[in-house]
């Protein structure tokens, strides 16, 4: 019986991240970081500043990743943070927020990758085939 546990967990789960993502391609969205209300900005442990993206709420989609490029794919540089946000390298409060956003926004923007809530219906049909095809395999 444990062994049947583990295999159905293992198969739920290499189905639900590595071959529900792919049943049709996802769509990409394009969003000015002037109309994103959810990003941040961190460090990491040897101290660049990163900025992180959140996805939107999007109804109902499935949204896979969220990042902030510019027109080539590139994120933002921490050096480039560090000169358009000088007031969040320096841990002095988020005072100049909105001029930070607003230099980035001049350069870079959000990139949403999702699957839409439409392909629901049809992403559970295919996954009860590829279930139901491998279970009656001989």
């Amino acid at each position: 019986m444990a062994t049947t546990i583990v295999g159905y967990v293992g198969a739920r789960l290499a189905a639900t991240y590595w071959v529900r993502p792919h049943f049709e391609a996802p769509l990409h969205l394009a969003l000015s970081l002037n109309k994103v209300s959810a990003y941040g900005f961190s460090r990491t442990p040897s101290g660049n500043l990163t900025m992180t993206a959140i996805p939107p709420n999007m109804s109902n989609a499935w949204p896979l990743s969220a990042s902030i490029v510019d027109t080539a794919g590139h994120a933002p540089t921490s050096q480039y943070l560090g000169h358009a946000c000088p007031t969040l390298l320096t841990g002095q409060g988020d005072g100049g927020l909105q001029g930070c956003v607003a230099h980035l926004a001049a350069r870079f923007h959000e990139v949403v990758i999702y699957q839409p809530a439409g392909r629901y219906w049809p992403f559970q049909i295919y996954e009860t085939a590829l279930f139901a095809r491998w279970h009656s395999a001989p």
